[in-house]
Parts: C-alpha cells; sequence; structure tokens
C-alpha cells in the first residue's frame, strides 16, 4: 500500500508539473512530499529553478527524518 501511495505521488507531481507551476512555485514541492528530496527533484529544479533545489532537499530531507516519529506517535495513540 505504501509502494502504491509514494508511486502515484510521484506521477502525479510529475505529470502535474506544468498546471501546478502556474499556481506557485512552492506548491510542487508541497506536491511532491518526501520525495522532492530524490525522485522528483530534477523536475522540481526544471520547471521551478535552481533556486528551488536546497528548498525541495529541505523540505524531502525533513519530511523522512519526522515520518517514523510521526507514524510511532499517532499509532501509540490509536491504542
Amino acid at each position: 500500500m505504501g509502494f502504491a501511495v509514494n508511486f502515484l505521488r510521484e506521477i502525479t507531481t510529475i505529470v502535474a508539473v506544468s498546471a501546478v507551476k502556474k499556481i506557485d512555485k512552492y506548491a510542487l514541492v508541497a506536491m511532491g512530499g518526501a520525495t522532492a528530496m530524490d525522485t522528483t527533484l530534477p523536475v522540481i529544479a526544471r520547471y521551478c529553478g535552481q533556486d528551488m533545489l536546497i528548498t525541495a532537499f529541505s523540505s524531502g530531507f525533513i519530511l523522512t527524518m519526522i515520518a517514523p516519529f510521526a507514524i510511532t506517535t499517532i499509532a501509540a495513540l490509536a491504542h
């Protein structure tokens, strides 16, 4: 299930890049989520500019580091 969600997020980000870019250049980084650090980084850099590289990588890195703690906390609260 997790693979499917991540795959669909990546494909959606890559396909919708031209439409989302018109809204805001940060929207594409947010849409990519944690994949903004690796898979969708070239797409973000190409369509939003080189100045978005650090922002996209930082966003993806922070989301990747926070995820295990957030999932554990939410799972603990559910019990």
